[in-house]
């Protein structure tokens, strides 16, 4: 088990002020046997100096530049780079906690399945953001906290680059696929929030919009993609998502409220994203209730 060779795939941009921290956070896990490869996305600070400097006293390290644009092209060139028999996905602003591939390479081998994982910590300098478990309950599917074998992850690569993120594509993924998900409560990552976050906080109403269109499109693409290789449950699951994703983008709150197969939860959280009066009303009660 030790002798598993881990990929550990970063994709990065205008991370200078995090970065060190996130790949020394690496350096420093349990497992022994780690390749560190990072894809520079066309940042225009110190970022690439900053990994050419740390890769030249560690030979694990290896610096890639993207040949297109955005987080998942970076990611699917890291990914074409890999050997690893496991393959983990990590942002350039977090940080692992010491053990966190040990504990996911044990689920894998221990539990004979494609997929493990654990628990997502906040941290941040706002005490408000400070120490959140993520999620409260069952396993983070995201993609900074799940680990792949090598098997798994030539069915998510490569991802469409017309995506914004990976996170609901892998999450699909796993959902679909999975014959099952490994996983335990103990932290494996650190997620930093910050003012550089995609998703900010309380962001004008069609910058959020823009990016929840453009996440949105997963649900598209995956059905385009599998749609003959879906159980008939999941697909009309994936189909009634795709259709709420536009019934938001059209401002549709009687089309939502009126959607099958959808939780109540995920319309609720549709309709506050749906209007602009709904959104500030939103983002109102979240600064009341964190204080802000």
């Amino acid at each position: 088990m030790e002798d598993m060779l881990v990929s550990v795939l970063m994709a990065v941009k205008n991370e200078a002020e995090y970065i060190r921290e996130a790949i020394e956070s690496v350096q420093r896990q349990s497992h022994p046997s780690v390749e560190i490869i990072v894809v520079d996305d066309h940042s225009d600070d110190a970022t690439c100096a900053i990994v050419e400097t740390i890769a030249a006293s560690d030979s694990r390290i290896v610096l890639g530049r993207s040949r297109g644009h955005g987080k998942v092209s970076a990611f699917n060139l890291a990914w074409e780079m890999s050997r690893g028999d496991v393959v983990v996905l990590f942002a350039g602003d977090d940080v692992m906690p010491e053990d966190s591939i040990a504990n996911r390479v044990h689920l894998l081998h221990e539990r004979k399945l494609p997929v493990s994982t654990g628990k997502v910590k906040s941290f941040s300098t706002d005490a408000k953001y400070d120490g959140l478990i993520l999620p409260r309950n069952g396993p983070s599917l995201g993609g900074g906290a799940t680990a792949f074998s090598r098997k798994f992850s030539n069915l998510v690569f490569p991802i469409p680059e017309v995506l914004p993120n990976e996170d609901s594509w892998t999450k699909l993924h796993i959902e679909a696929f999975a014959e099952g998900v490994a996983w335990n409560d103990k932290i494996v990552s650190y997620y930093r929030i910050h003012e550089g976050n995609s998703m900010a906080f309380g962001a004008p109403f069609q910058t959020k919009r823009s990016v929840l269109d453009r996440r949105g499109m997963v649900y598209d693409l995956f059905l385009e993609k599998y749609k003959d290789r879906l159980s008939e449950t999941f697909r009309a699951q994936v189909e009634s998502l795709a259709r709420l994703n536009r019934l938001r983008s059209e401002g549709n709150v009687l089309g939502i409220a009126l959607l099958p197969r959808v939780p109540l939860k995920q319309k609720s959280a549709a309709i506050s994203y749906a209007k602009p009066l709904l959104y500030s009303l939103r983002v109102a009660l979240e600064r009341h209730l964190l204080g802000r």
